[in-house]
């Protein structure tokens, strides 16, 4: 039997129809176009390439090495203008230190913390003298405003200034590092 031409078509039919074509190929057309599969396979990394943090953190203080010169007068002198070449080969010189840094010549020290307030400073330093521990500070410039900076030490090896930056972080709940000093 051969159509009549009388039949109404129905729109509903026609517009899935059409959805169904325009929905394949814009699914497929891209695959095949790129040659990859469509979802990316999911991989877990293994064991062997995933890196463990280290539990622990060292700093290292490195000495002062300014010439004699540039503390005297204030101005670069021809030897500070030399390149980094020349620095390595050149004997480092002794500059004297004020007394409290002479004290940490060798040995480990417990950074307790730097505060900008001597009050926040006093407040943490009688906390820590308060559980048997001998808190000494200095003061230095931090992005031009005085701070003090309070630590333990200095300590002949480095497992007693672990042990003592562990019962730091008790008393005082706030993280303690543990660096060599010069």
């Amino acid at each position: 039997m051969a159509a009549s031409p009388d039949l109404p078509f129905n729109l509903k039919h026609r517009l899935i129809g059409a959805l169904i074509l325009v929905g394949g190929l814009v699914i497929i057309l891209p695959l095949l176009l790129t040659g990859s599969e469509y979802f990316p396979e999911n991989v877990a990394p293994s064991s062997d390439t995933l890196l463990q943090p280290s539990s622990e953190f060292i700093s290292k203080i490195d000495p002062v090495t300014e010439s004699t010169s540039l503390l005297k007068t204030g101005e670069p002198s021809n030897e500070s203008l030399a390149t980094d070449s020349q620095k390595e080969h050149q004997p480092e010189r002794e500059v004297d230190l004020p007394e409290p840094l002479a004290k940490l010549t060798s040995g480990w020290v417990v950074r307790v913390g730097v505060f900008g307030e001597s009050a926040n400073a006093n407040k943490r330093r009688s906390a820590l003298e308060a559980n048997d521990m001998i808190p000494q500070s200095e003061e230095i410039e931090l992005n031009g405003r005085r701070a003090v900076r309070l630590y333990l030490g200095p300590f002949s090896t480095e497992s007693e200034a672990e042990r003592e930056s562990a019962k730091a972080v008790l008393v005082t709940g706030e993280q303690a590092f543990v660096v060599r000093s010069p």
